[in-house]
């Protein structure tokens, strides 16, 4: 026990004189005022105050020289854009229709080979003339303006000489009266016309079928064609 109180004894001791030499120098510290001479000659043996410079940075331009980097990182998560349902979708084009392929022309059945021409004739009475079509153009209506008129004193009358059926007429003999057998036709007569530009003049061309021409018995020749212009 002795020795313990002896310990805490000295520990005390210490601890008060720590003590006062803490106040003591508080009180110089108090005691000597920013202007007086003490605290000048303090600062003039402290000298002056050097002002750290500032540290410079620069800006490493290198990096911007050089190509980019095509790698992606791995966790960066692309953000997918959302439709705005106030906008309506585009409305589809409309699908041309199919051009269907062209229909091809029948092909017409050929004609048979009618053979040789045959002629056919009928009695000269017998042949009917072609109707008279009603003229349109101003070349059909000049044909039937200037169709002339003739006049028969002897022999045969004119007479048609082709049906639509393309029988032609038998025409007649030369013997008897020149007009014997060819007064007319109970069909009618047919008069036949051409026309054509010659040398810068417009020519009509009238022409009459006689079954004969006899001037009398036993002269003259069977068909007999006459024509005016």
């Amino acid at each position: 026990m002795n020795l313990i109180a002896l310990v805490w004894a000295g520990l005390v001791v210490l601890a008060s004189v720590q003590a006062e030499d803490g106040s003591q120098m508080q009180m110089q510290t108090e005691q000597i005022e920013v202007g007086s001479p003490e605290s000048q000659t303090a600062s003039q043996e402290q000298g002056p105050i050097e002002t750290p410079e500032p540290t410079i940075k620069y800006i490493d331009f290198s990096k911007l020289t050089q190509a980019p980097s095509a790698t992606v990182p791995r966790n960066v998560t692309k953000g997918t854009q959302r439709p705005d349902p106030r906008q309506e979708p585009p409305t589809p084009e409309p699908t041309p229709a199919p051009t269907p392929a062209p229909t091809p022309a029948p092909t017409p059945a050929p004609t048979p080979d009618p053979g040789p021409w045959v002629t056919k004739t009928i009695g000269h009475d017998e042949v009917k003339p072609f109707p008279q079509p009603e003229p349109v153009t101003i070349s059909e209506k000049a044909g039937v303006k200037f169709k002339p008129q003739i006049q028969i004193r002897t022999g045969c009358v004119p007479y048609p000489a082709v049906n639509e059926l393309g029988e032609t007429s038998g025409g007649l003999q030369t013997s008897g009266s020149p007009r014997g057998g060819c007064r007319g036709s109970g069909h009618g007569s047919q008069v036949y016309g051409r026309s054509t530009w010659i040398e810068g003049v417009w020519a009509i061309m009238y022409s009459w079928y006689f079954p004969k021409d006899s001037p009398s018995s036993r002269m003259g020749h069977r068909h007999d064609w006459e024509h005016a212009i």
